[in-house]
């Protein structure tokens, strides 16, 4: 890695913003997170672009957590949405990227 690149782990930093397909997505994190009526660790709102992560997670759950609510973005802002993809399968392909990035690869990320 050049020294003059400044990257930041996911583990080590809480990120604001994030930009898919050139829309900022704004990131914020709250206590006790709803969706539908349940209890969840993550959301995303493509129609205010924000990602909310439940604040209380461990890092490593936190790093999944965000990935899988980003992977929800990219599959929004890329049009896939609008294919036949079930809400169901689309929960099971963001969980299963989001688990492997992780676990394979070292994300990086810059803050805005």
């Amino acid at each position: 890695m050049r020294q003059s690149l400044k990257a930041v782990s996911l583990k080590d930093k809480l990120l604001k913003k994030v930009q898919v397909f050139g829309e900022i997505y704004s990131i914020n994190y709250q206590n006790l997170l709803f969706e539908n009526g349940e209890l969840c660790f993550g959301t995303c709102c493509t129609k205010t672009k924000t990602i909310t992560i439940e604040k209380n997670l461990d890092q490593d759950e936190r790093q999944i957590t965000f990935l899988h609510e980003f992977i929800h973005a990219i599959i929004h802002e890329s049009g896939l949405n609008t294919t036949s993809l079930s809400s169901d399968v689309q929960e099971v392909i963001c969980e299963n990227i989001a688990k492997q990035l992780v676990k394979r690869f070292e994300i990086l990320w810059k803050t805005y």
